[in-house]
């Protein structure tokens, strides 16, 4: 590896551990990355020079040798934040996250079936004036985004019984005239929120395999995410991982996803094999707002039935589903991140 290349995967696992930590000390993090000291000073002092970093008061001493508590550092909130934005059937739920990976804010916005470009509009300006330092603008929706930037939906099923469905050509297009100073990253929500689990346990295994479904209620829908070997895989056309089922039963249980989990989780599991056997993930996680209130009886059922995967499985039950959102947001810290390595790397080409 050359020196150039050692140096941005350096930055890069550095700014990943202060992620992760949320705080430490350099001679902290020489032992995590297994670097020598004065590297690591260099690379904390090209960090500073983009004002990435922060001091954090001492650090407590425990775990170290005997001697003075090393200064606390971590990364710096004020200099760049990230929004992300979960676009629902009926809401735009807003979040904004900080380069060190935490919640800053977050809101909700409520729509009608004509209002959802309006609403988005609206979302995005309050954040952005009361969030000057936001760098990029990352959304999750349910739903499909194409490569031409079109927005699909399947057709969802109000509560009230009406069918609505999603199919707007220019999505992407029209959000980035509208903001042309940012980026402006589109995902489909499924994926988003297989890079959030994935970054999650970045620190426990890298470059791996991961399969994720997300089951939402009312309206109801089924999605599914796919990290191979660490990369989001999203297919020739942005479809990979769509969920089909021709037969009427999880149509029929549209209205009661939350009531009929123990079924409608069995009903999938035959996918879930298939795609465990196909792919030989480390682990296959489910998630969505259908779990977010599951009894103790409903999640030994389900515990149960997941037991009899080939793989290791996991259930994600939020009182909030908001990994979408979070996933969008670390999509654009990234892009963020990477193009500030670059720039570390152009002053010492």
């Amino acid at each position: 590896m050359n020196k150039q290349n050692e140096r941005h995967n350096n930055l890069l696992r550095i700014i990943d551990v202060l992620r992760t930590r949320k705080v430490t000390t350099q001679a902290e993090l020489k032992e995590i990355c297994s670097l020598q000291a004065s590297t690591v000073s260099y690379l904390i002092n090209d960090l500073r020079t983009f004002n990435f970093i922060k001091d954090s008061g001492k650090a407590a001493s425990s775990g170290r040798k005997a001697g003075k508590p090393g200064l606390a550092i971590s990364l710096n909130n004020e200099a760049a934040c990230f929004l992300g934005i979960y676009l629902i059937d009926n809401a735009v739920e807003l979040f904004v996250y900080g380069l060190d990976g935490e919640e800053l804010e977050e809101s909700r916005i409520c729509f009608e079936a004509d209002k959802l470009i309006e609403t988005l509009y609206k979302g995005i300006d309050e954040k952005l004036s009361a969030y000057p330092q936001i760098k990029k603008i990352a959304i999750a929706v349910k739903g499909i985004i194409h490569n031409d930037g079109h927005l699909e939906s399947g057709v969802r099923h109000t509560e009230s019984g009406a069918e609505e469905h999603w199919d707007i050509a220019n999505f992407v297009e029209e959000i980035r005239q509208r903001y042309p100073e940012y980026e402006i990253i589109v995902e489909n929500d499924a994926n988003c929120a297989a890079i959030y689990y994935y970054t999650k346990n970045k620190d426990k295994y890298e470059n791996v395999t991961t399969v994720t479904y997300v089951l939402n209620d009312q309206p109801f829908g089924i999605g599914l995410g796919l990290i191979i070997e660490g990369k989001l895989f999203r297919g020739s056309d942005g479809c990979a991982g769509e969920y089909y089922e021709k037969d009427s039963f999880l149509k029929e249980s549209k209205f009661g996803v939350r009531d009929n989990l123990v079924p409608v989780v069995e009903k999938l599991l035959n996918h879930m094999k298939m795609t465990a056997y196909l792919l030989n993930p480390v682990k296959l996680i489910i998630c969505g707002n259908a779990f977010s209130a599951v009894s103790n009886d409903d999640m030994r059922q389900l515990e149960r039935v997941l037991s009899s995967l080939p793989c290791t499985a996991e259930l994600k039950c939020e009182p909030h589903f908001s990994a979408p959102a979070c996933g969008a947001a670390l999509i654009g810290a990234d892009s963020y991140v990477r193009e500030i390595v670059g720039g570390i790397e152009k002053r010492w080409s």
